[in-house]
């Protein structure tokens, strides 16, 4: 029976100071994290949702939170006491530019917009980052339509339940404004869709749609289109890739560039 006892006294010593360690832990991560967000953006404040440690990625801490001022929810990675990475400015940018391309997109042809799901100016991450680090763009800036001069879209996602071709169209439409409406230069931009459960990411720039012209975009679709058969053969995980740019559009690449 002593020994019952004993046995018993040392589990909850060892669970008492299991907890004392974990609350010391969380305190320090959560005083990173604040010292963090304070540092790297003054007069804002921040709400932290929660966190994990992912040992997989060399113990880096994932940390979920929101600005308080536009509700904007974001991403913390820390990897140590001297390094985080944060995802706040980039989805700050990218809704405000999503806003303003839907805006445009309303201009010319109001049903347009609907025809896609997300539209996603710049990729969260840095180029080459291997989703290591997030992508930093100024946090106090207020980005408009003009921003996109001379630039792409890093994705744009249709909506589901299009065919091969309303995707065509819409894709071609959405270049097509800007370049016959607008003064601005759309480069490279991927549309990803999902046609018979395969999922496509395509690639273009507004010049190159425009030449092609409507039907030209719908016949570039098909001619990349997987059937039925080949689905049967194999399992596709990951997108199709494909693209097409104009003869006069790549000769434009090397001097746009």
């Amino acid at each position: 029976m002593k020994n019952i006892k004993k046995v018993t006294a040392i589990f909850l010593v060892m669970i008492y100071a299991f907890a004392v360690t974990s609350c010391r832990a969380s305190e320090k991560v959560l005083s990173k994290i604040n010292n963090y967000l304070e540092d790297e953006y003054p007069g804002k404040t921040f709400s932290v949702k929660d966190y994990t440690k992912r040992n997989e990625t060399s113990g880096r801490y994932e940390v979920n939170a929101s600005c308080n001022e536009d509700n904007i929810e974001f991403q913390i990675y820390i990897y140590s006491t001297i390094s985080a990475t944060d995802s706040y400015s980039v989805k700050r940018a990218n809704i405000q530019m999503e806003k303003a391309i839907r805006e445009e997109l309303s201009l010319f042809n109001k049903n347009l917009s609907s025809k896609f799901k997300t539209i996603q100016w710049l990729d969260i991450y840095d180029d080459n980052a291997y989703n290591y680090s997030f992508r930093h763009v100024d946090a106090e800036k207020e980005y408009r339509i003009a921003d996109l001069h001379n630039g792409g879209i890093y994705m744009v996602e249709l909506a589901d339940g299009l065919t091969i071709a309303e995707v065509g169209g819409a894709i071609y439409d959405f270049m097509n404004d800007f370049y016959s409406h607008t003064t601005l230069i759309i480069k490279d931009t991927v549309f990803v869709y999902t046609i018979n459960s395969v999922k496509y990411e395509f690639k273009t720039d507004a010049k190159s749609a425009y030449e092609l012209g409507k039907t030209g975009v719908v016949n570039e679709l098909l001619s990349n289109m997987v059937t039925s058969s080949d689905i049967g053969k194999n399992i596709y995980t990951s997108p199709i890739e494909f693209e097409y740019f104009s003869a006069t559009a790549k000769e434009n690449k090397v001097t746009d560039d």
